[in-house]
């Protein structure tokens, strides 16, 4: 009955008003008033003005696609030989198959392949003397996905090196694989 009461749709509202006069009044205790939000809102309003008029030099496009091929040329098909001679090692291809059903096992080429893409393509119909909005827009698109890719990357390398060096972790997979089997 308790827990009924903290999902009502009254009590939501009152601890969400309760934590917005709190922080109000934590807020004006520091004096971090509107001055600080002018503040804060001027530098703001100043780094996207940079970044807007910051024409990204077309160069970066070329090392972008050259990253990006050697992580889908070397990395990935090295990280499945490794995940597969674990699967050998404890005779079971549930290891291989958990490893692939990872989100980022599957969705880091996907990721590689279409930055790669995205990038040839720009690299290949825009200009040499490209300022425009388009190329500044596409250009940044580039470069958020280059970084989402690195750190779906990055994400993708720990989960690996767990899988190649920690045992306990690949026999609690192989247990909860199980158990999942039996149910």
């Amino acid at each position: 009955m308790k827990i009924a009461i903290l999902k009502t749709r009254g009590f939501q509202f009152g601890l969400a008003f309760t934590v917005g006069v709190l922080v109000g009044y934590l807020l004006g205790l520091s004096r971090l008033g509107i001055r600080s939000f002018d503040k804060f809102l001027d530098r703001f309003s100043s780094v996207l003005i940079r970044i807007y008029y910051f024409v990204p030099p077309r160069d970066f496009l070329s090392d972008v696609a050259a990253f990006e091929a050697v992580v889908i040329g070397l990395a990935i098909p090295l990280s499945f030989e490794i995940v597969s001679r674990i699967s050998e090692r404890y005779k079971s291809e549930v290891i291989t198959k958990r490893f692939l059903q990872e989100w980022t096992s599957r969705w880091l080429q996907v990721l590689l392949l279409a930055n790669i893409v995205l990038t040839v393509c720009l690299k290949f119909f825009v200009r040499d003397d490209s300022t425009g909005d388009a190329w500044k827009i596409f250009a940044w698109i580039t470069f958020a996905g280059f970084l989402f890719t690195t750190v779906v990357f990055l994400m993708f390398l720990r989960r690996l090196k767990l899988y190649a060096s920690d045992t306990e972790f690949v026999l609690n997979e192989l247990f909860n694989d199980a158990e999942q089997f039996f149910k």
